[in-house]
């Protein structure tokens, strides 16, 4: 059986509908999908999960959809912030752990905290360069312990990414979430940022399925 590690944010976490790592478990054979996806997940965050589960395990695939550069990613070492954590009225429930850690993810978190780093000593020119950096970084651990991985991302990619070959999109440097807004899935659309499981599935046979052809697929319609 193939071991497929998956990460990345709340277009590949499962927590309101399933999404493509359960789809792609569902339409292929002799496969587990270990999927490492959380809510508001940043790149640091999903930098280090694949980190982690490198170390548990030797995947025989890694698919990580990385997200946008500016979210925040806090190990929760001081009193200041965990309570931060625990008041945001949007975040208070994404504290995970991962390792020896506590990691709140507080991506568009309005708490003073959050919006000071962003607005007074992290800008978007470093945030780009440290998710580049570990883009580069990821894919030189996988390529060295033979693992095969293919990168995707959420939104439109906001520079041109490294290692353009293992990169999978509709359009190049466009995510999944301009993939949802086609015409085609208008009936779909609701109130919910995450695109609707029929967008999965559809993501899943036409832009994952043709460039994993090592996978034992079945034959399903979308």
């Amino acid at each position: 059986m193939k071991l497929i590690v998956t990460a990345g944010d709340g277009f590949a976490a499962n927590h309101i509908w399933p999404m493509w790592p359960q789809l792609l478990e569902q339409s292929t054979r002799d496969t587990r999908v270990v999927s490492l996806g959380k809510p508001a997940a940043g790149n640091e965050f999903i930098f280090n999960a694949v980190l982690q589960a490198l170390e548990q395990q030797t995947p025989d695939l890694v698919i990580v959809q990385w997200a946008q550069s500016q979210r925040l990613d806090l190990i929760v070492d001081t009193v200041v912030k965990h309570s931060t954590a625990l008041a945001d009225p949007v975040y208070f429930r994404n504290l995970y752990t991962m390792g020896h850690n506590q990691w709140w993810l507080s991506n568009a978190s309005g708490q003073f905290y959050v919006r000071n780093y962003h607005h007074h000593y992290i800008g978007p020119t470093q945030a780009q360069q440290r998710t580049r950096n570990y883009m580069q970084s990821l894919a030189a651990i996988l390529t060295v312990q033979g693992v095969p991985y293919r990168f995707t991302s959420t939104y439109d990619t906001e520079f041109t990414p490294p290692d353009l070959d293992h990169w999978v999109w509709h359009e190049a440097g466009r995510g999944m979430e301009h993939y949802s807004r086609q015409e085609r899935f208008a009936e779909l659309r609701g109130t919910e940022v995450q695109p609707h499981t029929l967008v999965h599935a559809a993501w899943v046979q036409e832009i994952l399925r043709p460039n994993l052809d090592f996978l034992d697929w079945r034959e399903v319609s979308v």
